[in-house]
């Protein structure tokens, strides 16, 4: 084993590999991502492999996109970094070093593949892979968002899952981002960070499409995200979700919200508003209506009358 590990540190592009002189940087991130995905990863990282994966890292930045004939190494490569975010998350964490430079760079290729893939003529028939390969690290990076070392993948994260639930193609994407988020804040540390992550992206106007959209599950999980940013993202953040208050009140209102959605939304409204401070009390007072909320109070439903009585 040690010996292929020291092979694949020398394989590099090689100009003089006939008509195809990437092929030794392909079998080097081929061989990388399966030898990762055997789950033993600590004789791998005593052999060197995240200064191998950093090398070819490089080295895939400097060949840069090379067009729809031609394999993107960034899609392996990410795998690599799922595998290590995956069994050795937490061992990569503490030091706060290489390992997590590794899983930064994987959601960086995530975005700019995304982008690369989009934009060469035909080369959407990848997409799949793309898309596969933006669940895969949210859901790997997902599983250390709430331990305390999260330390500096933590802004990077929430900003990687907002533009997944803002504008990935995909709804089951777009809730899983969601579902992640609301997860890191609830049963993270520092909800704070991620609530100054929120307050420099323009996912306000997001949210409030979201809310007033057709898709109940999109919905009700950028709701519960809305939630969790109101009660750890601290009071600035809190503020900042008032102007969607009346796109809140309209979705509780419409005929086609289902039922699951109303309550959730009425909830959230409970939260945002239950601060008596003067700007809340002002963002509550400049609502057209708030009709569709108090007529919850004449619902059958005792969760739906609870949350009017709680707010008066």
């Amino acid at each position: 084993v040690p010996a292929v590990f020291s092979y694949l540190s020398r394989l590099a592009p090689d100009p003089n590999v006939g008509k195809h002189p990437m092929l030794p940087l392909h079998t080097k991130v081929y061989c990388l991502a399966q030898l990762l995905a055997r789950g033993d990863h600590q004789k791998a990282i005593d052999m060197q492999v995240l200064e191998i994966l950093r090398q070819t890292e490089k080295q895939i930045v400097d060949m840069g996109p090379q067009g729809d004939e031609v394999a993107d190494m960034r899609l392996p490569w990410i795998y690599c970094a799922v595998s290590l975010a995956n069994v050795s998350g937490p061992r990569l964490l503490p030091a706060n070093g290489l390992g997590v430079d590794l899983i930064l760079s994987g959601m960086r290729f995530c975005q700019e593949v995304l982008k690369d893939n989009l934009r060469l003529q035909g080369s959407a028939k990848g997409l799949h892979l793309v898309l596969e390969s933006q669940q895969a690290v949210a859901a790997s990076v997902g599983k250390l968002s709430t331990r305390l070392d999260f330390g500096r993948l933590r802004p990077e994260y929430a900003l990687f899952l907002l533009s997944l639930a803002s504008s990935s193609p995909l709804l089951s994407i777009r809730t899983a981002a969601c579902e992640h988020l609301a997860h890191a804040l609830t049963n993270g540390h520092e909800g704070e960070v991620i609530g100054a992550v929120f307050l420099k992206t323009p996912c306000l106007l997001s949210f409030r499409q979201m809310v007033m959209g057709p898709l109940d599950d999109l919905a009700i999980t950028c709701t519960k995200v809305m939630q969790a940013l109101a009660k750890y993202g601290g009071h600035t953040v809190l503020c900042h979700l008032l102007p969607n208050l009346e796109g809140i009140i309209a979705a509780i209102g419409n005929p086609n919200s289902n039922a699951a959605r109303v309550v959730q939304l009425a909830q959230l409204f409970v939260d945002l508003t239950g601060c008596r401070k003067a700007e809340v009390l002002d963002a509550v007072i400049e609502l057209p209506d708030i009709t569709p909320f108090l007529g919850l109070a004449r619902s059958s439903q005792s969760s739906r009358r609870e949350l009017v009585l709680k707010w008066l």
